[in-house]
């Protein structure tokens, strides 16, 4: 069972621009920059990223879990798969106010100059962990080495840095526990990466109703970041892929608990909810044992949501 969420390259953008920038927090004193001066540290932009697979970033082991109320773990096993990591280089610019000119302004805006710092030179890696609670974890690491040769004073470099980097939990499943069947608040496994229509995707596992065992769950993440997976926006900025069958269940039992004696319910290619009554033993048509085959075959739908 399974939550997926797709970006567009400039949406995703959008978000990494929004979210440094609240992160980004003044200096309260002066700086000695440029030399000879001082200057207030008035605000740091990011005008552009550039997005990248990183192929095989590391091995991951398949998590399960050992009992309902047990700590989300690595198979015993140890089957897993080789995890990809999203890069993104930033293109940034800082700005300064001399401290002479914000006294000469007054309640005016005064002057400010500008300092561009290369996106090569501030490369931000991303990579999705899911905790022991079953809480996926975000983390966003910058590679200060290059940061070394921009001759900014040390505050302005660990407000860079302090931007850049972070560590956050993204609960998914406590925002899904009325969407999936009971039982399903915890994610098992997640990832990030970039399909070759260059969006940014992110997939979260859960445990789900039908059991699947550990090789399986590897071969799937395989695909999830093989170089020939496509997110299939459909012109969307964004959307959300929820397991359609999941959705459905826990529809059922919210409805009526002895619904799913009743009948079963799909979604149809558009997107409709549609419930479907059990024949009469007497009334069924016979299937050949091809058919059933066939049927057996047929792919859960996918449940999604697309916002322009």
């Amino acid at each position: 069972m399974f939550c997926q969420m797709a970006f567009t390259g400039a949406a995703f953008e959008r978000l990494i621009k929004y979210r440094i920038a609240d992160a980004f927090r003044p200096i309260n004193s002066t700086i000695p920059f440029p030399p000879g001066t001082n200057s207030w540290l008035d605000g740091v932009l990011v005008t552009g990223v550039e997005f990248a697979q990183i192929e095989n970033d590391r091995f991951v082991a398949v998590n399960e879990l050992q009992s309902a109320d047990g700590p989300v773990s690595p198979n015993s096993a140890n089957y897993g798969f080789n995890a990809a990591a999203l890069s993104m280089k930033l293109t940034t610019q800082v700005f300064f106010a001399r401290d002479v000119d914000v006294a000469a302004a007054g309640l005016g805006q005064p002057p400010v100059f500008t300092e561009f710092i290369p996106g090569a030179l501030l490369p931000v890696t991303v990579r999705i962990s899911v905790n022991p609670d079953g809480v996926p974890i975000v983390q966003m690491d910058l590679d200060t080495a290059p940061l070394a040769g921009l001759n900014l004073p040390a505050p302005v470099l660990a407000g860079i840095v302090s931007a850049a980097s972070a560590t956050y939990p993204f609960d998914i499943g406590a925002q899904l526990k009325d969407t999936f069947p009971p039982g399903n608040t915890r994610v098992l496994n997640a990832g990030i990466t970039v399909d070759n229509q260059g969006a940014i995707v992110l997939r979260f596992e859960f445990p789900g109703e039908v059991w699947q065992s550990a090789m399986a769950h590897a071969n799937d993440w395989q695909k999830f970041f093989s170089p020939s997976f496509t997110a299939n926006l459909g012109g969307a900025d964004w959307c959300m892929d929820l397991d359609g069958g999941a959705v459905a269940s826990q529809f059922a039992k919210m409805i009526d608990p002895n619904l799913k004696s009743k009948g079963f319910i799909t979604f149809d290619s558009t997107g409709l909810l549609r419930l479907h009554r059990r024949r009469h033993p007497s009334r069924r048509r016979h299937k050949t044992r091809q058919s059933r085959q066939c049927l057996r075959r047929k792919r859960r739908p996918v449940r999604r949501i697309r916002q322009r």
